[in-house]
Formats: structure tokens, sequence, C-alpha cells
């Protein structure tokens, strides 16, 4: 049978030495609603990317601004005929930036106009990942050199299962380090005193890529999987 006449000196010990670990520590006195073992734990879930995002500038070249204005709306249909005959709804792309520019020629003799150029940038929201290689190369084609692929980035739409996942997790951990713990210490958890998710779900983005296949084949988008993290803290009482 464990005794309780010397268990708040053994638990103040213990919090004292945990301080530096940053993960866990223990407050134990009689009557104090802190006492207990209180853990932090983070759990982890992966998800497979099912979005991908991309950045596109139409642009457009001319001796006035009007002509470059014309050129870059020429490059601009292009894309919207691309994404219309690839089924990508209207509400999935959208041109954030317009933008008419002067370009000059920078000389010895100071600047010297040469023309000017005007883009117009599109946010892209794919939903078939499977498809959208194809359908960026058939964007590239329509539209040739006025259409250049700034960036793309791969998302869940639907975490929540993942999410949940992590959460599970995260309770598993704490509760395993919490009973360590207590064994450690010759004591016995009792009751969740509260929880606490302590960050939000967030993630980073491993092993997914747009890949440059052989031109036959096509552009490849490859969505490899995301990490989804839940960061929570428990506190445990102690039994008496």
């Amino acid at each position: 049978m464990r005794s309780n006449a010397f268990l708040p000196a053994v638990v103040l010990t213990a919090g004292a030495l945990l301080v530096g670990c940053g993960d866990t520590h223990i407050d134990a006195g009689v009557g104090d609603t802190r006492d207990g073992i209180t853990v932090t734990a983070v759990g982890e879930a992966e998800a497979t990317p099912d979005t991908l995002r991309a950045s596109l500038t139409a642009s457009g070249t001319g001796t006035t601004s009007e002509i470059a204005l014309e050129n870059a709306n020429r490059a601009a249909a292009a894309v919207r005929e691309a994404l219309d005959d690839a089924g990508v709804p209207e509400k999935d792309y959208s041109t954030p930036g317009l933008y008419v520019n002067p370009e000059y020629n920078y000389t010895q003799r100071g600047q010297e106009l040469i023309g000017y150029r005007a883009t117009q940038v599109f946010e892209v929201v794919f939903r078939d990942i499977e498809n959208a290689g194809g359908v960026l190369d058939v964007i590239v084609a329509k539209s040739g050199d006025g259409v250049s692929i700034n960036g793309t980035s791969l998302e869940v739409s639907d975490t929540g299962g993942a999410v949940e996942a992590a959460r599970k997790d995260a309770v598993a951990k704490a509760k395993a380090k919490a009973e360590s713990y207590a064994d450690l210490l010759d004591v016995e958890i009792g009751e969740v005193r509260y929880v606490q998710e302590t960050s939000a779900p967030g993630g980073m983005v491993f092993d997914g890529r747009v890949s440059a296949a052989p031109k036959e084949a096509g552009t490849e988008i490859d969505p490899g999987t995301q990490k989804i993290t839940v960061a929570v803290e428990i506190r445990w009482s102690l039994r008496d």
C-alpha cells in the first residue's frame, strides 16, 4: 500500500527537477486546485492533398500601352478558354492583378523608353489534381509565350478527419507520458482536471510537387502527403 504522508514532498521535488523539460510539469499541494500532473503533447496525422492552387500571369508587350494591353488581353482570353474547356468553374479562378507599365533600356546616356508591358494575374483553384497538369499544358499551348506559371501549392480541402486523428494521437501520447511520470514517482493519476488545445491545426506539405514529364506524357502533379498537427495540454489529478 502506498503512503500519502510524504507524497507532496516527493511530487514537489520532481516538479522542480522537471521545469527545464518544457513539456511536462508537476504541481502538488493539499487542497490546491493545481495539484496533479500536467502534460503537453503533440499529435500527428497525415492527409493527401486534393486541391492545387496555381498563380498564372498573362502578359503582352507593345509600342504603346494600348497595344500592350490588347496583347495581354488576348493571352488572358486564351487562359479563360482553356479553363472553361476543362470545366473549371468561374468561381474557382480570379484576376486579382492588372498592370500596365513602361519598359526602359538603361544606358550611360540615361533611360530610353522601348515600349510597354501589360500583365494580368490569375489565381486558379484546381479541385481535380489528377487532371490539373494537363489543363496547365493546354493553357501554355494556347497562350504560348504570353503566359507564365508563377507557382503552385497543394492543399487539403477538408482536414476534419485528419485533425480528429491528430487529436486522438495527442491525447494518447499525453496520457502515456502522464502515466510514465506517475509510475516513476510512485503515484497514480486520477481524473482529468482540464484539457486545452494549445495550438491550431497546422502542417507542412512534403513530397508534393509539379513534375515536368516527357513531352508526350505531359505535366504531372504529385500530391504527396500533408502532416496535420495538434498540440494539447492535459492535467490529471493525483489519487489519494
